[in-house]
């Protein structure tokens, strides 16, 4: 991303994808940090600063579109040349947005803040592959593997998995975001099938993690925490459908 210019860092500096900043800094690439966020203020920013890149997640860009058309085309958001799109895929957001900012620009990955990103697909390929995270970039592999242990075929559903190919393996321990097997794979808890060529698309999650606007919540974490306040006696935490966060605890 150091060709596009200045870097707008919109999400919270803990996630994997706003610390990648921290290396385009290094590089010598100029930096606006948002602060907190505001669909609003982010086109500011954009106009602003002649933004060249930005990673966002969905919920960024559905606040974008959420804004009246008036107030969005009060802004010249036409600079960034890629916006990479980390946490859940971006397939609803892109379906129903303006092309201007939701459109040929976008570069999708997957991955998690304990192992960066393990997919990736231009917009390029995303119009021939609508849906998908891409395929595995190196050093990772993707593979999907069935109810009984075996490695699925092309097209068929089950767990993803993934392998470091460099061999130095992944654990994670009881209670973490992922499971990691015997022979360094790991998985980051969610369901999805891969084509022939090696192209990814998530499905479902095998795991009661919350994905909320990028943020993972874990409903033990929330239960416990209530569970400290006197006058709760019980508690059950799960995620529900919410139409700009993707979904929310409940």
């Amino acid at each position: 991303m150091v060709e596009y210019g200045r870097h707008l860092v919109v999400g919270p500096m803990h996630h994997s994808g706003p610390l990648t900043s921290t290396r385009l800094l290094v590089a010598g690439v100029p930096i606006t940090v948002l602060g907190k966020h505001d669909a609003t203020n982010l086109l500011a920013a954009i106009e602003r600063d002649h933004i060249g890149s930005s990673i966002m997640v969905p919920a960024h860009f559905q606040r974008l579109l959420n804004l009246p058309a008036d107030v969005r085309d009060r802004f010249d958001h036409s600079s960034p040349e890629v916006r990479p799109s980390g946490g859940r895929e971006m397939s609803r957001a892109r379906q129903a947005g303006d092309d201007r900012l939701v459109g040929p620009v976008i570069w999708e990955s997957y991955g998690a803040s304990e192992v960066g990103t393990t997919c990736m697909i231009s917009a390029e390929e995303w119009m021939t592959r609508p849906g998908s995270v891409g395929r595995a970039i190196p050093p990772f592999e993707a593979f999907i593997r069935a109810p009984d242990g075996s490695d699925a075929g092309p097209g068929i559903e089950g767990a993803l998995w993934f392998r470091d190919t460099t061999g130095r393996g992944i654990t994670y321990v009881s209670g973490g975001s992922a499971d990691s097997g015997v022979d360094g794979s790991f998985t980051l808890g969610e369901i999805g099938r891969m084509d022939a060529d090696g192209y990814v698309w998530i499905t479902d999650r095998a795991s009661d993690m919350v994905v909320s606007g990028g943020v993972n919540i874990y409903p033990a974490e929330v239960e416990q925490a209530l569970l400290q306040h006197p006058r709760v006696t019980d508690v059950a935490c799960y995620g529900v459908p919410d139409a700009e966060m993707e979904s929310r605890s409940s």
